[in-house]
């Protein structure tokens, strides 16, 4: 598929979405989500995002694949550079330790309640990563990297934010809707990658942006990194991982609003979770959950209804006895 049909499909749905938002009917079709399978997406987002900032390329490199068990402890000093197995030295990634160094440094930040936490942490592996001749760098001694290195993500940020009234809606959700639906046409009329909503976003939430402002600020900042692309693009993966694993912590806050003493509520919001990251699906794991949901609903609906059969076939019986009873009596 080329790049002008990918566009062409983004553009047809949120064409799609924007009518659907303009009607009302996106909000009612996000109501039809069950609440523990709404909230558990929330946390299986969050581990799905965690799952990311831990693995080989992705991430610190802590996490990798293994022929095995699927996955298994990495931050090797030498990976597989197709597979990301590990091939020597396991936890011996100077990359992952100063990832961890990195990852400190953010906790230490959100501790004290310092803004901009994240942006320290990964500003500090980063720069330390740009430096060439060291084990850590991005900028390997070869042709490509001299030359690079002169050249120099609704309803999960909702629950994060705290956005959602007594019933459970989201404050001004039509608008955000048409927004949302209204960017993605924008974006890919002018044909650049999708526009949407995407749950990084709870990093700013975090620490403190609520407003339409922030988004504006945001796009600013957008116009002024064209000017830095060489550099900006060469923020290496370890050093960003560890924002991704703090983004998933900030989600995981929501399980405890899950009845996990109800089955019909615990057991859809736990395969909610588990399969995002596991299937590496969000859609996935929303499927199973709302599909499992409806199929326990169903099994304690006619599970009621064959009881109350039961109930009144014994009634029944009951009653004709009493009569079989008193008609032999008066026989008698």
């Amino acid at each position: 598929m080329s790049y002008q049909t990918a566009l062409a499909v983004v553009l047809a749905e949120g064409c799609v979405f924007f009518l659907i938002a303009a009607f009302g009917l996106r909000a009612k079709l996000a109501r039809f989500i069950p609440k523990p399978v709404r909230l558990a997406c929330v946390a299986g987002i969050g581990l799905f995002i965690a799952f990311v900032g831990l693995q080989v390329h992705q991430g610190v490199g802590l996490m990798g694949p293994d022929s095995a068990t699927l996955v298994t402890v990495s931050a090797c000093a030498s990976t597989n550079p197709v597979t990301g197995e590990c091939t020597g030295g396991k936890m011996r990634s100077p990359m992952f330790w100063l990832g961890s160094v990195g990852f400190l440094i953010t906790l230490f930040g959100l501790m004290k309640e310092i803004k901009g936490s994240m942006i320290y942490g990964i500003l500090f592996v980063a720069v330390i990563s740009w430096f060439q001749g060291t084990t850590v760098t991005i900028f390997p001694n070869t042709p490509l990297g001299n030359s690079n290195y002169k050249a120099q993500a609704l309803c999960t940020l909702a629950e994060i934010g705290g956005f959602l009234n007594d019933k459970g809606n989201i404050e001004g959700e039509y608008l955000a809707y048409m927004v949302d639906a209204g960017t993605t046409v924008v974006g890919a009329v002018l044909g650049i990658s999708p526009v949407a909503t995407f749950v990084e976003s709870s990093a700013g939430i975090r620490e403190g942006g609520r407003t339409g402002l922030t988004t504006v600020i945001v796009g600013v900042y957008f116009l002024l990194s064209l000017f830095f692309v060489p550099l900006l693009s060469s923020v290496p993966p370890w050093a960003t991982g560890p924002s991704l694993v703090m983004v998933g912590v900030v989600m995981m806050k929501v399980m405890v609003e899950i009845d996990w003493n109800n089955i019909k509520e615990a057991v859809p919001g736990f395969v909610t979770m588990l399969l995002m990251p596991l299937t590496y699906s969000i859609s996935n794991g929303i499927i199973a959950g709302i599909g499992l949901y409806i199929a326990l609903e169903l099994i304690d609906y006619f599970g009621g209804w064959i009881k109350w059969l039961i109930k009144m076939r014994r009634v029944v019986s009951k009653e004709q006895n009493q009569v079989s009873a008193t008609a032999g009596i008066e026989m008698v």
